[in-house]
């Protein structure tokens, strides 16, 4: 393990994706007991697989969600953006700084070069030196001892939501929004400023070759009652009217949703035409929810809304949701007019927007297996905030067949009910041209 680390500090000052490359991007053969992760399907370990394997069902898929889920949430080593601490006691750390989350985010470059990988973001950004002074910053570092990214701050300026739409939390705040990408999607990038079409590197499970990998982070202002048990981070916060900034302040925030988009489900080549087989669907979509952040309810359940917690994204009161959402069978029904739940409310400014009101419509499919896997999660970080996270489920393409058909996040699409699809919708950054299924492509790189 040492050798390795002292290969990667050679390697980063080239900004080489080919040294040490199955340590910096936790393959199996990085863990000594790697080969548990075959045998013990619940085991979590800093290291997950590289495809979704040959064999794939949605059972393996969910399985291989939650593997990279604790996998990339893994404490990163400090000062080593994208590695993870392999001697760190995830299941017994209360919080950690986690791997993705030291991955160039997306709002804090106009252009990406050799130095963004290694960027030190111990000073305070351009955009915020007219507001936050670095004795600000010193009094914040002091009154948060326990946040867990105190040398290197999210920059956090981003308010629409994939629909278009501003989502206001309990206490007025909007949440806000970070992209972030692997070391593979972060070195095609930089080096393919002219590439047309873009075609993102696919994980190689027979070359140990990782694959892309984004994650997108929906963050709740760390104001409301129950946010010390959500991941929480420094953040500068971006204010902004008319495209012109008004304000930046240094704030805790925490983590209500996550996406990680992983190109890991390599298509053979001999199954489609070589001259379209790069158009095929070869990431994977899984989703992830914070259980205390809205409430859920499973598709035709006759169940009530639980209103017994406070949800930070759900003010609604259980007398207005029977008097307007509710149709004349005694069944929820949220396309109501009078229906307030999973309706935007906040469009193109975020004051004065009322508070929105979000509600978790979950998809029977995959039901039972996801119920073990998120109960495994609790079991094993009960003392970690990570044990609060619920896998939703992980879409992928079965040779052009998406399974599961429907998938959405409450947070992160909540205005398409059940009939939504994370692939679906990434396909349409395709209609103009072909983009691989993702939009954030469009920086300066060089």
């Amino acid at each position: 393990m040492i050798y390795s680390v002292l290969i990667y500090l050679t390697a980063v000052a080239s900004s080489s994706v080919d040294v040490d490359h199955a340590y910096l991007h936790q393959l199996p053969t990085q863990c000594d007991n790697y080969t548990q992760l075959a045998n013990q399907g619940y085991r979590i370990l800093p290291c997950f697989f590289a495809t979704l394997g040959n064999n794939r069902t949605n059972q393996s898929v969910i399985r291989d969600a939650y593997r990279q889920f604790h996998a990339l949430n893994w404490d990163v080593l400090e000062g080593l953006p994208g590695v993870a601490d392999y001697r760190s006691n995830y299941l017994s750390k209360r919080d950690t700084y986690p791997v993705w989350q030291s991955w160039p985010n997306l709002n804090s470059f106009s252009k990406l070069d050799d130095t963004s990988w290694q960027k030190a973001k111990k000073e305070i950004p351009d955009i915020c030196h007219d507001f936050v002074s670095f004795q600000d910053r010193a009094l914040f570092e002091k009154n948060h001892p326990n946040i867990t990214n105190l040398n290197t701050p999210l920059l956090l300026e981003t308010l629409l939501n994939p629909q278009g739409n501003i989502l206001i939390d309990s206490n007025g705040n909007p949440v806000y929004y970070s992209i972030h990408m692997n070391k593979v999607a972060f070195d095609y990038l930089k080096d393919n400023e002219t590439a047309d079409p873009k075609i993102f590197p696919a994980a190689d499970a027979y070359a140990n070759k990782r694959g892309s990998i984004f994650v997108k982070a929906a963050w709740l202002i760390s104001s409301f009652s129950d946010a010390e048990n959500y991941h929480r981070a420094a953040a500068f916060i971006v204010e902004k009217e008319q495209q012109q900034v008004t304000n930046c302040k240094l704030a805790v925030v925490s983590l209500s949703a996550l996406h990680i988009i992983n190109k890991n489900n390599p298509t053979p080549q001999a199954l489609a035409p070589a001259d379209t087989s790069y158009k095929l669907n070869m990431w994977s979509w899984a989703t992830y929810l914070h259980s205390g952040a809205v409430p859920t309810k499973q598709q035709n359940s006759k169940s009530e809304v639980d209103l017994n917690s406070k949800y930070p994204l759900f003010t609604e009161r259980f007398i207005t949701i029977k008097e307007s959402c509710y149709d004349r069978s005694g069944n929820l029904n949220t396309q109501l007019p009078t229906c307030k739940i999973n309706k935007p409310t906040c469009y193109s400014n975020a004051s004065g927007c009322e508070p929105s009101a979000l509600l978790g419509l979950l998809s029977n499919e995959d039901k039972d297996i996801l119920t073990i896997y998120n109960a495994k999660t609790a079991e094993l970080l009960k003392s970690s905030v990570w044990g609060n996270y619920r896998i939703l489920n992980s879409q992928w393409s079965d040779m052009g067949i998406i399974k599961p058909k429907y998938l959405a996040n409450p947070i992160l699409e909540p205005f398409d009910g059940l009939d939504s699809s994370c692939s679906g919708c990434h396909s349409d950054a395709n209609t103009q041209k072909f983009n691989d299924f993702v939009f954030s492509t469009d920086l300066k790189l060089n």
